[in-house]
C-alpha cells in the first residue's frame, strides 16, 4: 500500500483548520472555554500558556490521525466504491467506535460535564469528516 505523505499533511492541516473554526469564540469557543475552566479549575492565564507547544502537538496528533484514517480508508476501499460519502461513513464509524466511546470515560468517572464532552466530540467528528473528504478527493 502506497502512502502519500503530502496528502496526509494536507488532510491534517484541513482537519486542524476545521477544529480551529469549531473553537472560534463566535462558534463554540466561548462555551468551551467556560466549561474547560470549570472542569479543570483553570484561570484565563492557564489557557494561554504554551500556545506554541499546544499548536505543535495539535499538528502531530492531526497528522497521526490522518495517517491512520488514510490506511483505514484505503483498506476499506477494497470493499467500497471510492467516494466522499463512503469515506465519511467510514470516518463516522471510526469516531463512534473509538473516539466517542473512549472519550466518554471522564464523563462517567471524573464528573466531566456532558456538554464539554459533546463539544469536544463534535470537534473530533468534524476533524474526521474533513480529513476523510480531503483524503478521498486527493486519492
Amino acid at each position: 500500500m502506497r502512502i502519500n505523505y503530502i496528502h496526509i499533511l494536507i488532510a491534517s492541516i484541513g482537519g486542524l483548520a476545521a477544529v480551529f473554526a469549531w473553537y472560534l469564540p463566535a462558534v463554540f469557543g466561548n462555551r468551551w472555554t467556560k466549561l474547560i475552566k470549570e472542569y479543570g479549575h483553570l484561570k484565563d492565564e492557564d489557557l494561554v500558556q504554551n500556545k506554541g507547544r499546544t499548536f505543535i502537538l495539535g499538528i502531530i496528533i492531526c497528522y497521526m490521525n490522518a495517517l491512520v484514517l488514510n490506511v483505514v480508508l484505503k483498506v476499506s476501499f477494497v470493499f467500497l466504491k471510492i467516494n466522499v460519502v463512503n469515506a465519511m461513513m467510514v470516518s463516522v464509524l471510526i469516531w463512534i467506535g473509538y473516539g466517542l466511546t473512549f472519550s466518554v470515560w471522564p464523563v462517567i468517572f471524573a464528573r466531566q460535564k456532558p456538554a464539554l464532552w459533546l463539544l469536544s466530540n463534535g470537534a473530533f467528528l468534524l476533524m474526521q469528516l474533513t480529513m476523510a473528504s480531503i483524503l478521498v478527493l486527493l486519492y
